[in-house]
């Protein structure tokens, strides 16, 4: 089962935060210039979270997740141009 995560990071270093970026461009939709909202499953969760602790300096850096329920995901809203990804083809918890 598949589950919305959302991923926002700060990066200190250029290529630390490319590869950051490329990882999360992998595994979801960009909603912000730093957040994702991400389609995984708790495996693929745990894959993403080994991956970027490898890469990222804990001093400098951050990557925080959040957990969308699918009740948290039907009242979100945004305001201005952006749209809001939406995911119709997954079941959500």
């Amino acid at each position: 089962m598949r589950h919305i995560f959302l991923v926002c990071y700060d990066i200190s270093d250029n290529k630390t935060r490319r590869y950051v970026e490329k990882a999360l461009l992998n595994h979801g939709v960009r909603v912000q210039y730093s957040v994702f909202e991400c389609m995984l499953t708790l495996q693929q969760l745990h894959r993403l979270r080994y991956s970027l602790r490898q890469k990222i300096d804990p001093i400098t850096d951050a990557v925080h997740y959040f957990h969308l329920c699918k009740h948290c995901k039907a009242k979100r809203f945004a305001q201005g141009s952006g749209q809001i990804h939406t995911y119709k083809s997954y079941e959500l918890v």
